[in-house]
C-alpha cells in the first residue's frame, strides 16, 4: 500500500486570524495566503525566515508544578483521606497520641512514596523525549529534503508517505489511496 499526500503546515496565530478555518480553503487559496509554491515550496532563505519569525515547532513546557502542590495533590488519593480521617477520629475518641502520629506518619510515608515515582516516571519520560528525533520530508526550493520537525514553519510543504508520522498541523494539498490510524502518541504530545 503506497500512500503519498503533499501538505502545508498552518500558519500560527501571529500570521493570521485565529478563525480562518484553513481546512474550509481551497488548496490553491491557502498556498496563496501563505504566499508558497507548492510545486517548489519554500526558499532555504524563506524558511530560515520565517522560522526566525515564528519560532520552532514544538509543544510549549508545561508550567512545572511547586512541590509544595506536588505533595499536597498526593492527599487526593482516597487511601490517604481514609488515613487521616482514621488519625482524627482515633485522636477525638481515644486520645492516643502514639497511634495517631503512626497514622499520620504512613500519610507522609505514602505521599513522598507517590513523588518518588512520579520522578522517576517524568525522569524516563524526560531521557526517550530527549533521544527521539521526529524528522519531516519537505519540499524546499523545489526539491525533497528531510528536516527536524521542530524546524518546520508556516508555509512549509510536508511530504508524507504511507507510515509517516504527522510532524504538524497542516492542509492537506494532494492525497492518493491515503488511510489514518489515529493512535496516543506520548512522544509527540511531550513539551521540550
Amino acid at each position: 500500500m503506497s500512500s503519498q499526500s503533499d501538505q502545508t503546515t498552518s500558519p500560527g496565530p501571529a500570521q493570521t486570524a485565529s478563525d480562518v478555518k484553513w481546512y474550509a480553503l481551497a488548496p490553491a487559496e491557502v498556498a496563496n495566503r501563505l504566499q508558497v509554491d507548492p510545486a517548489r515550496g519554500l526558499s532555504s532563505a524563506e524558511a530560515q525566515q520565517r522560522l526566525q519569525q515564528y519560532g520552532p515547532n514544538y509543544l510549549a513546557e508545561k508550567k512545572k508544578e511547586p512541590g509544595w502542590q506536588a505533595f499536597l495533590r498526593q492527599y487526593r488519593d482516597l487511601m490517604q483521606i481514609i488515613l487521616l480521617v482514621a488519625a482524627v477520629v482515633n485522636q477525638l475518641f481515644t486520645g492516643e497520641w502514639g497511634t495517631t502520629m503512626v497514622l499520620v506518619s504512613l500519610t507522609v510515608f505514602n505521599a513522598v512514596l507517590g513523588l518518588r515515582g512520579e520522578a522517576r516516571a517524568e525522569a524516563s519520560l524526560a531521557a526517550l523525549a530527549s533521544k527521539m528525533k521526529n524528522i519531516a520530508r519537505v519540499r524546499r526550493d523545489g526539491e525533497a529534503k528531510e528536516i527536524e520537525a521542530e524546524g518546520l514553519v508556516p508555509g512549509d510543504i510536508v511530504l508524507m508517505e504511507a507510515g509517516n508520522v504527522v510532524p504538524a498541523d497542516g492542509r492537506l494539498f494532494m492525497t492518493a489511496t491515503m488511510e489514518i490510524e489515529e493512535l496516543p502518541s506520548p512522544a509527540r504530545a511531550l513539551p521540550r
